[in-house]
């Protein structure tokens, strides 16, 4: 009669599968997690070149602005209106690139690490982010409400120097309104998803 395998060495063969299993499993969980932060390296780094872009229009404006003499008087709402419309562009676009890298965020530490510790059985990893996100004030950062702060008084003080609140200077004023509402509401979502990932990262 043949002789059976001993127990021991049975189940040892049976375990082989889970445990690949679960290293290919992280494998894909990590694979996951380095494109979520090579995303988030894209948006930072198109946060930085907003502002890079807006230094530079800003420069080109300015030696327009300088050649004033020589250009005809009705092209200054539209250098100076038209200006307010396409930086407040700019602006959104810094705020909704920051909104998504916190989105990014939010998932790796909501769904991403507890599908991860599941499979490893232990919390300690990936412990920078949380480690940051506990330390940051609760209160809006200079940092995000600064641009928007910013842009409202620059708004205020051309509306006030050039007396924009009638003639053609005032269709300036309006059509930059919706876009002012836009940056603002930017502003808004970006600390609401901060604050999302925050409770997220420390609880």
């Amino acid at each position: 009669m043949e002789q059976e395998p001993e127990r021991g060495v049975s189940r040892a063969v049976k375990a082989e599968p889970p445990v690949r299993h679960l290293e290919s499993l992280v494998q894909l969980h990590v694979a996951e997690y380095q494109a979520l932060a090579t995303r988030n390296t894209y948006w930072i780094t198109i946060q930085f070149s907003v502002w890079l872009l807006i230094l530079t229009y800003v420069t080109l404006i300015s030696a327009i602005w300088l050649a004033k003499p020589s250009l005809p008087v009705m092209y200054t709402p539209f250098i100076v209106w038209g200006s307010g419309i396409l930086i407040q562009i700019a602006l959104a676009g810094w705020y909704y690139a920051g909104h998504e890298t916190y989105r990014n965020l939010c998932y790796v530490e909501r769904d991403l690490r507890s599908m991860v510790q599941e499979a490893v059985g232990t919390p300690q990893f990936w412990q920078y982010e949380p480690y940051l996100a506990a330390r940051r004030p609760k209160a809006p950062l200079w940092s995000e409400s600064g641009p928007a702060l910013g842009l409202l008084a620059a708004l205020i003080i051309a509306v006030w120097v050039r007396h924009a609140l009638w003639g053609r200077e005032a269709i300036g004023v309006v059509l930059n309104l919706p876009f002012t509402f836009i940056v603002l509401w930017s502003l808004f979502n970006l600390v609401k998803r901060r604050r999302e990932f925050e409770f997220t990262a420390t609880k």
